[in-house]
């Protein structure tokens, strides 16, 4: 095709923006032309239309002659193209060319630029010459000439100096995109042309250059405008504009390219971009220091030398922020990371250049100092974010700089003389915490806690006047804080936290070294002592120094001790007590100094003196010891562990504090608990682990009889901490010291044993065991056996299992629970002992044959034991034995114990029986559990399909109590397997949904909680069709309020309008109930407008959405919001019943809103309604607690009524019986309903007031005569607000009472013989806020007197009216 059919085709192309081009297929078009028709067929843009025209007429020419349409091909038709006047003539055509042209020239091989290189520089020139203001063809002809640039041949750079150049010109375009177009060209040429070529070295001296020319201009243009006359002012300060913008134009591409420059070449740059920080132009200051940044990150072999990073940061830190910068959040933080890469620059190239020499970074410890002294007067800076920026360089500089070779350095350095290096950033860090500095105090204090970290126990002496300062700190604020100031407050919380890093890094030696407490000479001198420092060292001061513990604060207590004793006999009470509380703040500092000791084992035992007097002493010192003791074996074993090794077996007394989860064998738990989580030492390596071991074994067989004695002698409710110690020790002592101790144990308890056979004159030692005389110390000796369990071998337990058999089979509530807490760590834990033949059977016949005789006090470790029991009983099953019966049984019971009354067994059957079920689907186990084996969809379940059907067994048992179990078993499956028995809701739901005609209202109860699952697990799609069943069963107890039914009900009913929508339920709710359903539609409505802002709308859509995606996430199971009343909706808003204030419920519904709901809404504390709700929460748990009468907190049970042996709770009624009636008399003639009578109730004495008083209002004055107390004196009344809300005879709101029974008889008052006096009153009555006229008007009775006496004014006297 000729240029003339070229033409003729571009031409013809259509013209109107809305048509498409519609290019003909050409068979075998190449690569390119293929990817942009991709690209540009589906534009309406006429550039898009044009692009392809000139493509498909290009492979036209190219076809013509025959070639292949490859790149080369048309490139050199397109330059063919574009030589042609014709084409010059056209600048759409001349756009269009140079947009394919630059797109085309990457696949372009190079060889065939570099050939071409000489006319298609010279094409591309005139292209971008002829552009003039056309950016549609600059832009893509300066991209392809920087790209025939880039492919350009080293001998031919003297031929693209000119493309350069113009290169070069275009970075300062004014144009954006071509501006932009021709940095990213310069980048793409720099970076063509190597590292050490001379190419380079020429083309980045020709940047340099005009870097310098275009980076002085603004300077240049200042001072001429400073010199210029007032005539020529306008002109200069065009000038200064003109110059500023070209500068920030070079700037913009040296951010590009500088890293790619020379080192000569780029340091140049780097000195005229630093050149314009003088200026303090915020703009130019922030753009040239990105280009210096962007310059020192590049690679240490490119860029600048250790010199010339010097150099550069000497002229950075010339210049100083002025005010106005300090307030520049992005110039102080581009002038901070400045500092900071140019810092870690000049060190990184030091320490590459002689490596491992102790004065390696001279530079770099000559500058940081400054660099430091530069930027800490920003942290006391007005913004935070300078502060923050400021204190993030340092630290960021701290821990990049402070090494190894630097601490060194500074022990070497004399201590005369000017400080210098480490030392002298000390001293700058010292000089911030200076008094005029304070605004500064807490960035400051937190560097020198990072400056503590990074120097660590080899810096100490580095760090110490730093220590001294911030110890001062403490001491100042110790003694400036106000008596009622919260520790927390002001620089004291921040100084005390440096303190404690101080502690945790260099250790208490160091410290204490440089800032002792100076305890003794606070108590002989009246001198201040550093008292905080105290609690610090409890929580961070060991750092595995025991050894400084025995030699200087162990003599320091000791000394304490002795002079409190003096003290206490001198009977200077007030020195006795803050001697012993010094003395016991320096004991509870023990357990962190024994923590990852190195010397732990050794300086114990040498400290055994001391520590067994100190176990001796009391309680308090005790725990102490003890917590010690324990930390170190933990310490042991846990580095035991990191090696690979065991010590001892598991730790019983941990394996009780968890039951076992879903695995198998149950070592899921660590035996350590939480100090599991905190990282082993370095310096505790498994040497000084097997060193301290063997000093703890020599010492084991002092402490076990001591532990052991005191375990037995202290009351039950101070034996956890001796229990924890003999747990641990047990695990790491001697296995023949342990062994001989358990056996004295054993002895004392076949003793207690055969002392309960005779007093019971049998001969069986398991019926004696149940009415031993002392069971209280058999149960004590049985638990003081299993803390010993971890350093017993196989043999030892099985004697620990024969002991604790028959306190598994006893009648005694503890004695019982303890034998099952045995047989639960034996089972879970110690498959040493079970891997003998025979003992598995013998321990599974033991579980099974208890069931009968298990007491509520001991289910929830025989419940252990019962899985364990269920998973053996299955392997036997699946090995051919008969135990199908026996597995149900056990199943059944952990089934049975959901409805158990203590709640910590219930949690932890609902927890078994999921772990049952993951056991069971992790083995693959799929045997029968009853004697109808599973089936059909059940079978395919493998385990989870056998304990459902185990459960629906249950459904159709004989006692309510199993049906309401088996229920809750269902549901609690239901919800943890949601996906896996999907399938059984169709059949399964029918057949719970018949329960709710049951009269069992516990079954009824269950069902509920069962239906709530089904609403929250089930998908929508699978719960519509199900509608009407499930409300035609439960709206069956809509009306029924006790039990909260009727609750229940409709919060079920709201969460299934919430997840399946108002539209879906309403056709299913019975015209009956209609109403119940629109209240809920507005309860939630308003509750969405109130969310909203009251903006309209009822909320329904996207709320529901919102709902249903909450509601099909996994979420906790809680049997407590599950089976109860409590709880939110599925969608996270509370249900209408919870926002109510009505009987049902209107007590628990804070609680839920500020529980459950509060999770999903925030609650908005501006609120009034919601600042009523929560007062009126708090009132209702505080009214809840007294009385509960203060209930323990732990779960246990759930109300505080005592059971009978059969545990049925037993209430006493006070007013039965002679004493009630007695009472009931002596107050009959107490008149409940009365106001006045309400004041009285708080004085004491009444009775015998009331006896001699005519009236009640003479009534207060008799009881003070006899001694009687009022309200206020005992409690903080509640009278008054009983008083506010009684009633008369009659139904209506009493008058509150006037006073008139506190006034004295011989008191006149404000009252005088019924004349008015000035400061006359009305009493206050409620009845006056009424908004109902005829409730107000009995208030306003006789307040007309009032008024009419006032307006004739006081009563005069005879002075007055002379």
């Amino acid at each position: 095709m000729e240029l003339a059919s070229l033409r003729s085709a571009l031409d013809e192309a259509p013209a109107h923006p809305s048509s498409r081009p519609t290019a003909p297929f050409i068979r075998g078009d190449g690569a390119f032309i293929a990817e942009l028709r991709a690209k540009h067929s589906h534009s309406s843009q006429p550039e898009s239309r044009q692009l392809l025209a000139i493509a498909s007429a290009l492979l036209e020419v190219v076809r013509e002659e025959g070639l292949d349409p490859t790149p080369t091909a048309l490139f050199a038709a397109a330059m063919a193209s574009l030589e042609r006047p014709d084409v010059a003539r056209s600048p759409p055509l001349l756009a269009g060319m140079a947009t394919l042209l630059n797109s085309l020239l990457p696949r372009v091989p190079n060889p065939v630029l570099r050939a071409k290189f000489a006319p298609a520089s010279a094409l591309l020139r005139g292209l971008l010459a002829g552009a003039g203001t056309d950016a549609q063809l600059a832009r893509p002809a300066l991209g392809a000439l920087c790209q025939v640039l880039a492919a350009a041949d080293p001998a031919d750079w003297p031929a693209a100096l000119p493309s350069f150049g113009l290169v070069l010109a275009a970075c300062a375009d004014a144009r954006p995109k071509v501006r932009r177009r021709a940095h990213a060209g310069l980048e793409e040429v720099l970076a063509a042309m190597g590292v050490r070529s001379a190419t380079l070295a020429a083309a980045s001296d020709l940047v340099a250059a005009e870097a310098e020319r275009v980076l002085l201009g603004p300077e240049a243009a200042a001072r001429a405008a400073a010199a210029a006359g007032s005539k020529r002012r306008a002109a200069a300060e065009e000038a200064i504009v003109a110059a500023t913008a070209a500068a920030l134009h070079a700037l913009g591409a040296l951010q590009r390219v500088a890293p790619l420059l020379a080192p000569e070449a780029a340091a140049r740059v780097a000195a005229a971009a630093i050149a314009l920080l003088p200026l303090r132009q915020p703009l130019l200051s922030r753009h040239a220091a990105s280009v210096v940044v962007a310059l020192h990150s590049c690679p240490p072999e490119r860029g600048p030398g250790v010199a010339e990073v010097a150099a550069h940061l000497r002229a950075v830190l010339a210049c100083e922020l002025s005010v106005a910068e300090r307030r520049d959040v992005e110039g102080v933080a581009a002038r901070a990371q400045l500092l900071a890469v140019c810092t870690k620059r000049l060190h990184r190239l030091e320490t590459m250049a002689t490596p491992g020499t102790p004065s390696t970074a001279v530079q770099t410890w000559d500058l940081l100092p400054r660099v430091f002294q530069y930027l800490l007067p920003l942290l006391g800076a007005e913004l935070d974010s300078v502060r923050g920026a400021a204190a993030d360089t340092l630290g960021g500089l701290l821990e990049a700089c402070v090494d190894a070779a630097a601490i060194r350095a500074a022990a070497e350095a004399p201590a005369a003389g000017r400080p210098r290096g480490l030392r002298a950033l000390v001293s700058a860090l010292e000089s911030a915490l200076s008094a005029h500095s304070e605004a500064g105090w807490p960035g400051a204090l937190g560097l020198c806690a990072r400056l503590f970290a990074a120097l660590g126990r080899g810096g100490a002496e580095a760090a110490a006047p730093l220590v001294v300062r911030v110890a001062g700190l403490c001491d100042g604020a110790d003694e400036g804080a106000a008596p009622d100031a919260a520790p927390a407050d002001g620089p004291r919380l921040a100084a005390q936290q440096c303190m404690a890093a101080a502690l945790r890094t260099l250790g208490p030696r160091a410290v204490l070294s440089v800032a002792p407490l100076g305890l003794l000479e606070g108590l002989r001198t009246g001198a201040q002592a550093r008292t905080w420092m105290l609690p610090l060292l409890r929580q961070n001061g060991g750092a595995g120094e025991l050894g400084f513990w025995a030699e200087q604060l162990l003599p320091t207590a000791q000394a304490i001790g002795k002079r409190g004793a003096v003290a206490t006999k001198g009977k200077k009470d007030r020195e006795a007590q803050l001697c012993a509380t010094l003395e016991s703040q320096l004991w509870a500092c023990l357990p962190a100094f024994v923590s990852w000791a190195e010397d732990g084992g050794a300086v114990w035992r040498q400290l055994e003196k001391p520590l067994l007097e100190a176990f001796h002493r009391n309680e308090q010192y005790r725990n102490i010891v003890c917590n010690s003791l324990t930390t170190l074996c933990n310490d042991i074993s846990r580095a035991y562990s990191a090696a690979g090794q065991q010590l001892g077996h598991a730790n019983p007394v941990a394996a009780a504090a968890t039951p076992s989860g879903h695995d198998q064998e149950g070592l899921l738990m660590d035996e350590e608990g939480a100090d599991s989580a905190i990282p082993i030492p370095a310096h505790y390596t498994l040497a000084a682990a097997q060193a301290g071991l063997a000093e703890l074994r020599a010492a084991s067989a002092a402490w076990l009889p001591q532990l052991l004695d005191g375990f037995l002698a202290a009351p039950p409710a101070q034996r956890g901490t001796m229990q924890a110690t003999l747990g641990a020790l047990a695990c790491a002592a001697d296995p023949a010291a342990v062994a001989r101790l358990f056996k004295t144990v054993a002895q004392q308890l076949l003793k207690e044993a055969a002392a309960a056979a005779a007093a019971t004159g049998a001969g069986a030692a398991t019926e004696a065991a149940a009415a031993a005389p002392d069971p209280e110390r058999r149960a004590s000796l049985l638990e003081l056996a299993l803390a010993l369990a971890g350093g017993l071998d196989a043999r030892g337990v099985a004697s620990l299992v024969k002991l604790a058999a028959p306190a598994a089979l006893a009648r005694d509530p503890a004695l019982q629970k303890k034998g099952y807490k045995v047989l639960a760590y034996v089972c879970e834990r110690r498959a040493d002992y079970l891997a003998e033949p025979g003992r598995r059977a013998a321990l599974l016949e033991l579980i099974v044959g208890g069931g009968a005789g298990a007491l509520s006090a001991a289910r929830r470790y025989r419940l252990r034991g019962v899985r364990w029991a269920a998973l053996e009983a299955m392997r036997a099953e699946a090995r051919g034995e008969a135990r199908a019966e026996t597995v149900s049984a056990l199943i059944g019971e952990i089934v049975l114990a959901l409805k158990e009354g203590n709640a910590k067994t219930r949690a932890a059957a609902f927890d078994l029986l999921v772990g049952l079920a993951h056991a069971l689907q992790d083995a693959g186990a799929s045997a029968a559990l009853s004697t109808t084996p599973a089936a059909g969809p059940l079978a395919a379940l493998g385990g989870v399909g056998t304990l459902v059907t185990v459960l629906l067994g249950g459904l159709v048992g004989a006692s309510p109590h199993m049906v309401s179990a088996s229920v809750m078993g269902l549901a609690r499956l239901l919800h943890e397997f949601s996906a896996a028995l999907l399938h059984l809701v169709p059949d399964l739901l029918p057949a719970v949904l018949m329960l709710l005609r049951s009269r069992a209202r516990e079954v009824v109860k269950s069902v509920l909680g069962f239906v709530k699952v089904v609403a929250s697990r089930l998908p929508v799609e699978e719960l519509v069709p199900r509608l009407p069943a499930i409300l035609e069963g439960c709206l069956l107890w809509a009306e029924d309020s006790k039990n909260k039914f009727k609750l229940k009900v409709r919060m079920i009913l709201e969460r299934l309008a919430r997840r399946c929508g108002y539209e879906a339920v309403e056709p299913a709710v019975p015209a009956a109930h209609k109403a119940l359903l629109t209240h809920i539609r507005k309860a939630h409505a308003r509750h969405e407008r109130g969310r909203q802002g009251g903006d309209g709308g009822d909320g329904d859509g996207a709320s529901r959405a919102d709902a249903r995606s909450r509601a099909s996430g996994r979420s906790a199971w809680d049997a407590g919001r599950v089976f109860s009343a409590g709880g939110t909706t599925v969608g996270g808003a509370p249900s209408a019943s919870s926002r109510r204030g009505g009987a049902e419920g209107g007590a628990i519904a804070p609680s839920r809103r500020r529980g459950a709901a509060a999770a999903a809404d925030p609650l908005d504390l501006q609120d009034a309604a919601a600042g009523r709700e929560l007062m009126r929460s708090a009132a209702v748990s505080a009214g809840g607690r007294r009385a509960r009468g203060g209930a323990d907190d732990d779960g246990d049970d759930e109300d505080d009524f005592p059971r009978d042996g059969g545990g049925r709770m037993v209430v006493h009624d006070p007013e039965a019986g002679g004493a009630g009636r007695k009472r009931r008399r002596a107050s009959e003639h107490f008149d409940s309903d009365d106001s006045d009578f309400e004041d009285l109730r708080g004085f004491s004495g009444l009775d015998l007031a009331l006896k001699g008083a005519q009236s009640v209002a003479r009534a207060p004055s008799l009881a003070a005569s006899i001694g009687g107390r009022s309200a206020a004196a005992r409690s903080a009344g509640g009278a008054s607000a009983r008083s506010a809300r009684g009633r008369g005879a009659g139904g209506a709101r009493r008058a509150q009472h006037t006073g008139e029974r506190f006034k004295s008889a011989k008191a006149g008052g404000d009252v005088s013989k019924g004349r008015t006096e000035p400061y006359a009153y009305w009493p206050l009555d409620r009845r006056l806020m009424n908004r109902r006229a005829h409730k107000a008007k009995g208030a306003k009775q006789g307040l007309d007197a009032v008024v009419n006496a006032g307006r004739r004014g006081p009563k005069r006297t005879k002075t007055a009216r002379d």
